[in-house]
Protein backbone atom coordinates (compact mmCIF):
# COMPACT_ATOMS: atom_id res chain seq x y z
CA UNK A 1 0.00 0.00 0.00
CA UNK A 2 2.69 2.51 0.98
CA UNK A 3 4.48 4.32 -1.82
CA UNK A 4 7.30 6.23 -0.16
CA UNK A 5 7.98 8.59 -3.05
CA UNK A 6 4.34 9.22 -4.05
CA UNK A 7 3.88 12.41 -2.00
CA UNK A 8 7.34 13.72 -2.87
CA UNK A 9 6.71 13.20 -6.58
CA UNK A 10 3.32 14.87 -6.31
CA UNK A 11 4.54 17.97 -4.43
CA UNK A 12 7.52 18.28 -6.78
CA UNK A 13 5.13 18.18 -9.75
CA UNK A 14 2.93 20.88 -8.20
CA UNK A 15 5.95 23.14 -7.57
CA UNK A 16 7.10 22.68 -11.18
CA UNK A 17 3.63 23.50 -12.48
CA UNK A 18 3.58 26.76 -10.51
CA UNK A 19 6.96 27.78 -11.92
CA UNK A 20 5.68 27.04 -15.42
CA UNK A 21 2.64 29.29 -14.91
CA UNK A 22 0.05 26.53 -14.44
CA UNK A 23 -2.78 26.63 -11.93
CA UNK A 24 -2.67 23.85 -9.30
CA UNK A 25 -5.15 24.14 -6.39
CA UNK A 26 -5.14 21.26 -3.87
CA UNK A 27 -8.04 19.93 -1.79
CA UNK A 28 -7.54 17.81 1.33
CA UNK A 29 -10.63 16.29 2.92
CA UNK A 30 -11.46 13.83 5.66
CA UNK A 31 -13.30 13.42 8.93
CA UNK A 32 -12.53 15.58 11.96
CA UNK A 33 -9.42 14.29 13.73
CA UNK A 34 -8.16 12.16 10.82
CA UNK A 35 -5.11 14.37 10.29
CA UNK A 36 -6.05 16.74 7.42
CA UNK A 37 -4.17 19.71 8.84
CA UNK A 38 -1.07 17.65 9.69
CA UNK A 39 -0.98 16.24 6.17
CA UNK A 40 -1.62 19.69 4.67
CA UNK A 41 1.45 21.03 6.46
CA UNK A 42 3.52 18.23 4.91
CA UNK A 43 2.12 19.00 1.43
CA UNK A 44 2.78 22.74 1.76
CA UNK A 45 6.32 22.11 2.98
CA UNK A 46 6.92 19.81 0.02
CA UNK A 47 5.71 22.46 -2.43
CA UNK A 48 7.33 25.47 -0.79
CA UNK A 49 10.76 25.10 0.87
CA UNK A 50 10.12 28.38 2.73
CA UNK A 51 6.81 27.27 4.26
CA UNK A 52 6.53 27.97 8.00
CA UNK A 53 4.13 27.05 10.80
CA UNK A 54 2.80 30.57 11.34
CA UNK A 55 -0.29 32.70 10.71
CA UNK A 56 1.22 34.00 7.46
CA UNK A 57 1.26 30.55 5.84
CA UNK A 58 -1.70 28.92 7.64
CA UNK A 59 -5.01 30.79 7.55
CA UNK A 60 -7.71 29.93 10.09
CA UNK A 61 -10.08 32.87 9.96
CA UNK A 62 -12.72 33.74 7.38
CA UNK A 63 -11.82 36.90 5.50
CA UNK A 64 -8.05 36.55 6.01
CA UNK A 65 -7.29 34.27 3.07
CA UNK A 66 -6.81 36.83 0.27
CA UNK A 67 -4.78 39.08 2.56
CA UNK A 68 -2.54 36.14 3.41
CA UNK A 69 -2.03 35.23 -0.24
CA UNK A 70 -0.96 38.77 -1.17
CA UNK A 71 1.53 38.85 1.71
CA UNK A 72 3.46 35.79 0.53
CA UNK A 73 6.05 35.73 -2.29
CA UNK A 74 5.42 34.17 -5.69
CA UNK A 75 5.41 30.34 -5.80
CA UNK A 76 4.58 30.15 -2.09
CA UNK A 77 2.12 27.65 -0.59
CA UNK A 78 -0.66 28.75 1.72
CA UNK A 79 -2.80 26.42 3.84
CA UNK A 80 -6.48 27.33 4.22
CA UNK A 81 -7.51 25.69 7.48
CA UNK A 82 -10.46 27.98 8.22
CA UNK A 83 -13.36 25.74 7.28
CA UNK A 84 -13.07 23.77 10.52
CA UNK A 85 -13.82 26.93 12.48
CA UNK A 86 -17.21 27.60 10.86
CA UNK A 87 -20.66 26.23 11.53
CA UNK A 88 -21.56 23.60 8.96
CA UNK A 89 -24.50 25.45 7.41
CA UNK A 90 -25.45 27.03 4.09
CA UNK A 91 -24.64 30.57 5.16
CA UNK A 92 -21.13 29.66 6.30
CA UNK A 93 -20.47 27.50 3.25
CA UNK A 94 -21.72 30.24 0.91
CA UNK A 95 -19.25 32.74 2.34
CA UNK A 96 -16.46 30.17 2.29
CA UNK A 97 -17.06 29.26 -1.37
CA UNK A 98 -17.14 32.91 -2.46
CA UNK A 99 -13.89 33.70 -0.68
CA UNK A 100 -12.34 30.52 -2.03
CA UNK A 101 -13.23 31.44 -5.63
CA UNK A 102 -11.63 34.86 -5.12
CA UNK A 103 -8.56 33.26 -3.53
CA UNK A 104 -8.16 30.87 -6.47
CA UNK A 105 -8.21 33.80 -8.89
CA UNK A 106 -5.48 35.59 -6.88
CA UNK A 107 -3.37 32.42 -6.58
CA UNK A 108 -3.62 31.84 -10.32
CA UNK A 109 -2.43 35.37 -11.01
CA UNK A 110 0.49 35.12 -8.58
CA UNK A 111 1.54 31.48 -9.18
CA UNK A 112 0.85 30.36 -5.62
CA UNK A 113 -0.38 27.01 -4.33
CA UNK A 114 -3.61 27.02 -2.31
CA UNK A 115 -3.97 23.91 -0.13
CA UNK A 116 -7.51 23.81 1.19
CA UNK A 117 -8.70 21.62 4.08
CA UNK A 118 -12.42 20.73 4.07
CA UNK A 119 -14.61 18.06 5.70
CA UNK A 120 -15.58 16.76 2.25
CA UNK A 121 -14.74 17.81 -1.30
CA UNK A 122 -18.42 17.48 -2.16
CA UNK A 123 -19.37 20.55 -0.10
CA UNK A 124 -17.31 22.72 -2.45
CA UNK A 125 -18.92 24.62 -5.27
CA UNK A 126 -18.95 22.64 -8.57
CA UNK A 127 -16.83 25.35 -10.20
CA UNK A 128 -14.07 24.62 -7.65
CA UNK A 129 -14.22 20.83 -7.37
CA UNK A 130 -14.93 20.15 -11.05
CA UNK A 131 -12.87 22.82 -12.82
CA UNK A 132 -10.23 24.36 -10.56
CA UNK A 133 -8.94 21.69 -8.15
CA UNK A 134 -6.10 19.64 -9.65
CA UNK A 135 -5.19 17.28 -6.79
CA UNK A 136 -7.46 15.69 -4.17
CA UNK A 137 -6.03 14.03 -1.06
CA UNK A 138 -8.56 12.05 0.98
CA UNK A 139 -7.25 11.51 4.52
CA UNK A 140 -8.79 8.71 6.55
CA UNK A 141 -8.45 6.47 9.62
CA UNK A 142 -8.53 2.67 9.62
CA UNK A 143 -9.41 0.32 12.44
CA UNK A 144 -7.04 -2.41 13.55
CA UNK A 145 -7.93 -4.81 16.36
CA UNK A 146 -10.65 -2.45 17.48
CA UNK A 147 -8.39 0.63 17.65
CA UNK A 148 -8.33 3.60 15.21
CA UNK A 149 -5.09 4.26 13.34
CA UNK A 150 -4.60 7.66 11.67
CA UNK A 151 -2.33 8.60 8.82
CA UNK A 152 -3.74 7.13 5.60
CA UNK A 153 -4.39 9.11 2.43
CA UNK A 154 -5.66 8.42 -1.09
CA UNK A 155 -4.02 10.57 -3.77
CA UNK A 156 -6.09 11.57 -6.79
CA UNK A 157 -5.44 13.80 -9.79
CA UNK A 158 -8.08 15.54 -11.86
CA UNK A 159 -8.24 14.27 -15.45
CA UNK A 160 -10.25 16.56 -17.75
CA UNK A 161 -12.78 15.13 -20.15
CA UNK A 162 -13.32 16.40 -23.68
CA UNK A 163 -15.80 19.15 -24.51
CA UNK A 164 -15.60 20.72 -21.07
CA UNK A 165 -17.49 17.92 -19.31
CA UNK A 166 -16.99 17.16 -15.61
CA UNK A 167 -13.53 15.60 -15.09
CA UNK A 168 -12.90 12.36 -13.27
CA UNK A 169 -10.50 11.76 -10.38
CA UNK A 170 -7.76 9.27 -11.21
CA UNK A 171 -6.45 7.37 -8.17
CA UNK A 172 -2.65 7.62 -8.19
CA UNK A 173 -2.18 5.51 -5.09
CA UNK A 174 -2.46 5.34 -1.31
CA UNK A 175 0.06 6.45 1.27
CA UNK A 176 0.72 6.16 5.00
CA UNK A 177 2.08 9.36 6.49
CA UNK A 178 3.69 9.95 9.88
CA UNK A 179 2.65 12.52 12.44
CA UNK A 180 4.59 15.76 12.81
CA UNK A 181 7.32 16.00 15.44
CA UNK A 182 5.93 16.97 18.86
CA UNK A 183 7.47 20.47 18.88
CA UNK A 184 6.04 21.37 15.47
CA UNK A 185 2.65 19.90 16.38
CA UNK A 186 2.61 21.99 19.56
CA UNK A 187 3.22 25.19 17.59
CA UNK A 188 0.39 24.35 15.20
CA UNK A 189 -2.03 23.54 18.03
CA UNK A 190 -1.28 26.88 19.70
CA UNK A 191 -1.92 28.76 16.44
CA UNK A 192 -5.28 27.04 16.06
CA UNK A 193 -6.17 27.62 19.71
CA UNK A 194 -5.46 31.36 19.36
CA UNK A 195 -7.59 31.55 16.20
CA UNK A 196 -10.49 29.79 17.94
CA UNK A 197 -10.23 32.17 20.88
CA UNK A 198 -10.27 35.18 18.57
CA UNK A 199 -13.38 33.90 16.87
CA UNK A 200 -15.16 33.40 20.18
CA UNK A 201 -14.23 36.93 21.26
CA UNK A 202 -15.30 38.61 18.03
CA UNK A 203 -18.69 40.20 17.58
CA UNK A 204 -20.07 39.37 14.14
CA UNK A 205 -22.59 41.30 12.08
CA UNK A 206 -25.86 39.73 10.99
CA UNK A 207 -25.78 37.01 8.28
CA UNK A 208 -27.46 39.41 5.82
CA UNK A 209 -24.77 42.05 6.30
CA UNK A 210 -22.10 39.40 5.83
CA UNK A 211 -23.77 38.25 2.61
CA UNK A 212 -24.14 41.80 1.26
CA UNK A 213 -20.52 42.66 2.03
CA UNK A 214 -19.27 39.54 0.26
CA UNK A 215 -21.42 40.18 -2.82
CA UNK A 216 -20.32 43.82 -3.03
CA UNK A 217 -16.66 42.79 -2.72
CA UNK A 218 -17.09 40.16 -5.45
CA UNK A 219 -18.75 42.69 -7.78
CA UNK A 220 -15.98 45.23 -7.18
CA UNK A 221 -13.46 42.54 -8.11
CA UNK A 222 -15.44 42.02 -11.34
CA UNK A 223 -16.29 38.40 -10.60
CA UNK A 224 -19.13 37.44 -12.93
CA UNK A 225 -22.66 37.32 -11.58
CA UNK A 226 -23.04 33.73 -12.75
CA UNK A 227 -20.07 32.64 -10.60
CA UNK A 228 -21.42 34.56 -7.59
CA UNK A 229 -24.82 32.96 -8.15
CA UNK A 230 -23.38 29.45 -8.22
CA UNK A 231 -21.94 29.81 -4.73
CA UNK A 232 -24.68 31.95 -3.12
CA UNK A 233 -27.75 30.26 -4.55
CA UNK A 234 -29.08 33.67 -5.67
CA UNK A 235 -30.26 34.59 -9.15
CA UNK A 236 -28.21 37.04 -11.20
CA UNK A 237 -31.14 39.44 -11.06
CA UNK A 238 -31.17 39.34 -7.26
CA UNK A 239 -27.39 39.79 -7.13
CA UNK A 240 -27.71 42.82 -9.42
CA UNK A 241 -30.43 44.28 -7.19
CA UNK A 242 -28.34 43.83 -4.05
CA UNK A 243 -25.30 45.33 -5.77
CA UNK A 244 -27.19 48.42 -6.93
CA UNK A 245 -28.73 48.92 -3.49
CA UNK A 246 -25.34 48.71 -1.78
CA UNK A 247 -23.73 51.11 -4.23
CA UNK A 248 -26.56 53.66 -3.89
CA UNK A 249 -26.82 53.24 -0.11
CA UNK A 250 -23.45 52.12 1.26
Amino acid sequence: MEQKDLIQRTTTTIAKLLHRDFDCPVVIDGMEGDGKSIFAIKICAGIDPHFKIDRAHIVFRFGNLKKGIYALPRYAAIQDDEIGLHAFNRQAMTKFNIELVQALIVCRDQNKALVCCVPSIWILDPYIKNHRAKYWFHVYTVEYKGLPIRGFVEVRKSVPNKWGEKPYWNLLGTYRFKNLPEDIRTVYKQLKHDALQEQVDDTHDSPQKDRDAIILDALKRKIKGAEIGRVTGLSQQRISQIGKALINHP
